[in-house]
């Protein structure tokens, strides 16, 4: 997300570090919300990276928290837990103390213990930059109030606002004497204050988009930023003139750092690479590549040998002199999509944003294999009953089918007319032999897998099928759709049964109940409608949370049904329809929840990029 804003003035890693792939560690229970056994995933980077003064620890701003590396060895330390994204972390100069920025506060943690030490209130909009003075005494906080805010680290308390922005202050750094600070803004300027009296010194107005990213050189003469139209410019500290334009990147440039003796630019950019540039010619020296996602974040060691750069989902080190890549920290993910559990619950398969499919040990939580052949999101997982083939499908208008034991690709199920929906479940007939989707063209799509062929398509929606799921016998396929209706089929005929009408806004989510006599389905706008299965008669509506119907899923006896919420999992007891519980722990809208067949687990899937498995016993 938002750059350091921060010289770092660190040792840096041993040679120790310089492995291909840091080994995953057993950090999923670490800092569990309660209810919670297992965490997949460590959430997506969401901010900038950062060293600690003696060089000892890493910490990564995530989804979820703040992610605390050993740097000898490369394997996690430790996880402080937020209730939001983090889009900044900065070391105090003697590394006792932690600040971060996320939601409307900012706060400050022992480096030791992770403990919490102070949380300080005064944004009225998200902290998107944090920064220690040189000395320590001060911490500046920029927001999306556009204000600047600078706190005493001693007593906690609020010395000063810094008014002047029109728009989100991006990213605020100290000069290397701390007697300035230079804030980098959406409203297309840099503003430097008299960090002691807080008055306004002079603006950068050269730019003609947003500023993300401002960092000094080490001498203090000059300033680099990195703005939305592709471009670092440098400027003259003293006179406020621009002195020249690095141009190269395609994308915008989010982070920019000096090398600690000032002769080379590290800049890095939404076009997923990472630049330099001699700070003194301007010259552009190398383009390092490497990262899948956008890159967000970059960071040279205190040596200048080597650059840390940082995307969505990994930290790359990179040689500073030849540019060749030297390690990479893994284990982050984006948005979580889907999850699906086998039938014996032992393996849980879900879907991130990065067109592949991940197979989990439900026991220990260890990643087992991953399915590689989607060329797009996938955005719909089910297991066939006897768990020997996962589907899934996504944006490529096709289903593919995985052998679960060696993840081998087996077979790819394609429609013959109309476009299969990018966010339908698929779904299995009890007997196996029969996959179910919906289309974007108001479709329903049906495919024999004994004979592997395509058997049907069948419509009667004005709108697209979202979603699709069999009843328990096997009988009845129910299909919802953008039209606010849900819809029976004759699964064997395929011939339309009756129209279920009544929602005011899309249907997400249709389950079944365990027993077959209910059908329960849910609306963008979070209303939960209960239906009789065999006469379609409506029964009864009850209230969810607006965007929080997404999914839904029974337990095995039927006695809940979860729905997935912003930011929660809500319990609803089935006999009164009442909710009995709410999951929180999730730090984004949880996109998919699923019961085990044993009953014992719920997993939700989040956008904060992280799985829950919650112990339902």
């Amino acid at each position: 997300m938002k750059n350091t804003c921060l010289f770092l003035i660190v040792s840096f890693l041993t040679s120790a570090l310089f492995l291909t792939n840091v080994p995953a560690q057993n950090y999923n229970q670490w800092s569990l919300p309660e209810g919670a056994k297992t965490r997949l995933g460590k959430g997506s980077i969401t901010g900038n990276i950062v060293y600690s003064p003696d060089g000892n620890q890493l910490a990564v701003a995530s989804s979820i928290g703040i992610w605390i590396y050993d740097t000898h060895t490369g394997r996690e330390s430790a996880l402080l837990t937020h209730k939001r994204y983090v889009q900044s972390v900065a070391y105090s100069p003697d590394g006792a103390t932690l600040v971060s920025g996320s939601d409307d506060k900012v706060r400050l943690w022992n480096a030791n213990t992770g403990k919490t030490t102070a949380t300080l209130i005064g944004h009225s909009g998200a902290a998107r930059s944090v920064a220690f003075s040189p000395d320590g005494k001060t911490i500046a906080t920029g927001g999306e109030d556009n204000v600047v805010r600078l706190w005493d680290t001693t007593t906690g308390l609020h010395k000063a606002v810094l008014i002047g922005h029109t728009s989100s202050v991006a990213c605020v750094a100290y000069s290397p004497n701390g007697k300035t600070i230079a804030s980098a803004s959406y409203d297309n300027t840099v503003f430097l204050w008299d960090s002691a009296t807080g008055l306004h010194k002079t603006t950068f107005t050269g730019h003609t988009d947003v500023v993300f990213s401002v960092a000094y050189s080490p001498d203090g003469k000059t300033i680099a930023t990195g703005t939305n139209d592709n471009t670092v410019y440098l400027w003259d500290v003293h006179t406020g003139q621009q002195k020249t334009a690095l141009t190269g990147h395609t994308d915008a440039v989010r982070s920019v750092a000096f090398s600690p003796d000032g002769k080379t630019i590290a800049s890095i950019s939404l076009d997923r690479t990472v630049r330099l540039w001699n700070a003194i010619t301007g010259k552009h020296r190398a383009t390092l590549t490497g990262h899948i996602g956008f890159v967000r974040s970059v960071a040279f060691s205190p040596d200048g040998k080597t650059i840390a750069s940082a995307s969505e989902e990994t930290v790359r080190l990179w040689n500073a002199i030849t540019g060749k890549h030297r390690a990479t920290l893994t284990g982050h993910t984006e948005v979580a999509i889907s999850v699906a559990f086998s039938p014996d619950s032992t393996t849980l398969a879900n879907a991130y944003l990065d067109h592949k499919v991940h197979l989990w040990d439900t026991a220990t939580g260890k990643h087992k294999i991953t399915l590689i052949g989607h060329t797009d999101k996938v955005y719909s997982l089910m297991f066939s009953p006897d768990g020997a083939t996962l589907a899934s499908g996504g944006n490529e208008n096709e289903i593919r089918l995985w052998d679960t034991v060696s993840g081998l690709h087996k077979a790819v199920l394609s429609a013959r007319t109309g476009t299969i929906s990018s966010v339908t479940p698929i779904a299995y007939s009890p007997d196996g032999k029969t996959i179910t989707c919906g289309g974007r063209g108001n479709l329903v799509f049906l495919w024999d897998i004994v004979k592997e062929e395509y058997k049907v398509t069948r419509t009667i929606h004005t709108g697209p099928v979202t979603c699709v799921v069999y009843s328990p016998d096997g009988k009845t396929i129910a299909s919802g759709s953008k039209d606010r209706t849900v819809c029976l089929w004759n699964a064997h005929t395929g011939q339309h049964k009756v129209t279920l009408a009544g929602h005011t806004s899309e249907v997400t989510s249709i389950a079944y109940s365990p027993d077959g006599k209910s059908i329960i389905s849910a609306d963008s706008r979070g209303m939960l409608r209960l239906w009789d299965a065999r006469t379609g008669q409506y029964k009864a509506t009850f209230t969810g949370e607006r965007s929080g119907g997404a999914s839904l899923a029974y337990s095995s006896d039927g006695t809940t049904l979860a729905s997935a919420g912003w930011f929660k999992v809500h319990l609803w007891d089935t006999r009164t329809w009442q909710q009995k519980a709410t999951l929180t722990g999730h730090t984004g809208g949880v996109t998919c929840v699923a019961y085990s067949p044993d009953g014992s687990t719920l997993a939700s899937a989040s956008r904060d990029g992280t799985i829950l498995l919650w112990d339902m016993r």
